[in-house]
């Protein structure tokens, strides 16, 4: 069946979020005369990768993830009291997002990938970023009249990988067969597992190589993401 429109994940599929958020984190720090550097970054991914990977399963909220990845990465660097209470982790987490907001560093063939599509098929944005965040970064991209729509949790009212979350899409995006659907993202547990537990076809974004996991049936995967439109033209 001919594929008619892609949903795909914004952060480390189309932009690299990675380095927007290092960007952003550094400046916040800086202001409050604390140094960043990358070895900080892999320190505090572990405490910010755990939580949404509780948010994922539902186990807590948006309201408490925020703040407290950053109170449990300060409290874990000996940062002084002041910044490790939850009211001045969630005034970090407003300056934070301040700065991610301004970033929007592209993966290798982002553009060249979306201006393939257009025109082609539907281009659907679905993510589970911050809504504020993730609009500033797409308008200031210049990318956005690239897409046919946008999809962002915090908005939607309900996160990947969950079901609703993709009812909700798929609802929104009007009367559709999910085979004519393709999802492309970089995350197993938040757009593999979600895309796969809704019946859409999915492609897997694994640009290390990484094993394919044998418990989900994802159709395709590429490491690049200039391999999406022969994957797409094969199912005209």
């Amino acid at each position: 069946m001919r594929f008619k429109a892609v949903l795909l994940d914004i952060d480390d599929t189309l932009f690299n979020f990675r380095q927007s958020s290092f960007e952003a984190m550094q400046g916040a720090l800086a202001r409050r005369g604390v140094r960043f550097t990358w070895d900080d970054m892999a320190e505090y991914e572990t405490y910010n990768n755990a939580l949404w990977k509780q948010l994922e399963r539902g186990e807590i909220t948006r309201a408490f993830l925020f703040p407290e990845r950053f109170r449990r990465y300060f409290a874990a660097r000996g940062l002084p009291c002041h910044l490790r209470c939850f009211s001045s982790s969630a005034e970090f987490n407003t300056a934070y997002l301040s700065g991610l907001a301004q970033g929007y560093a592209f993966m290798p063939h982002c553009r060249e990938l979306l201006e393939a599509l257009h025109g082609k098929y539907k281009v659907f944005i679905v993510t589970n970023g911050d809504a504020f965040a993730q609009r500033s970064r797409i308008e200031r991209s210049g990318l956005a009249h690239l897409f046919d729509g946008v999809f962002i949790s915090e908005v939607v009212g309900a996160e990947k990988p969950s079901r609703a979350f993709f009812d909700a899409v798929l609802s929104a995006i009007g009367p559709v067969d999910k085979e004519e659907l393709l999802l492309i993202g970089d995350s197993l547990t938040s757009d593999m597992a979600g895309g796969c537990g809704a019946g859409i076809p999915c492609c897997w974004y694994d640009p290390k190589g990484l094993p394919v996991p044998e418990d989900l049936p994802i159709r395709h995967t590429i490491r690049n993401l200039n391999e999406i439109p022969s994957i797409l033209a094969a199912h005209r």
